[in-house]
């Protein structure tokens, strides 16, 4: 997992980007407005209220999340401390960073 929020959504480095439509010419904007992206996706755990998780091979439940002093802490039903996510084991979820094409 990761230590920090700043490197768990550390973005890829950029590839080469399709040109804006400022950048292309007027006849071939419609052209080029029709071109798909690709997604940026990611895979990540996503704590929330109510989502199950694995802690030292039982399964819990997470109460709620705070984000305190830049530290994600993660409370579990039935106990009182803080735990760290690192510790947890969970399915990952899709996240999508960039928004497609309508279809």
């Amino acid at each position: 997992m990761f230590s920090t929020l700043d490197e768990a959504f550390e973005l890829p480095a950029a590839e080469a980007a399709p040109p804006s439509l400022a950048q292309v010419s007027p006849a071939a904007g419609a052209a080029a407005a029709a071109i798909p992206v690709p997604p940026v996706t990611y895979r990540l755990a996503l704590y929330k209220p109510g989502s199950s998780v694995e802690w030292q091979g039982r399964d819990m439940t997470v109460s709620h999340v705070l984000l305190r002093r830049g530290r994600l802490m993660v409370y579990l039903q039935g106990h009182t401390e803080p735990v760290e996510p690192e510790t947890l084991t969970m399915p990952l979820t899709r996240l999508v960073l960039q928004r497609t094409a309508e279809r």
